[in-house]
């Protein structure tokens, strides 16, 4: 089913660690950027990150969500759940 989408599939054990040399072939000599530890790319966790958290202030507003409790309910501690 890939072949009719226009790629070609790749394909290797996961003990054989070929995931740098699929995308070296990809890539050519262009860059790399990667959200976790990946020899030869650019860490760019912390751009996504930041990303995420425009993101989430744009949804949720300056304040963020704050969970509306019931009147009555009196919130406790995680740790007194078990004591």
């Amino acid at each position: 089913k890939l072949g009719e989408l226009g790629f070609q599939e790749r394909s290797c054990f996961w003990f054989e660690n070929k995931t740098a040399e699929f995308i070296s072939e990809i890539i050519g000599g262009g860059k790399l950027a990667a959200d976790i530890p990946m020899p030869g790319a650019d860490d760019c966790n912390a751009v996504l990150l930041e990303r995420a958290k425009q993101e989430h202030r744009r949804l949720v507003g300056p304040e963020g969500y704050v969970c509306p409790i019931p009147k009555g309910v009196k919130p406790r501690s995680m740790d007194s759940l078990h004591k």
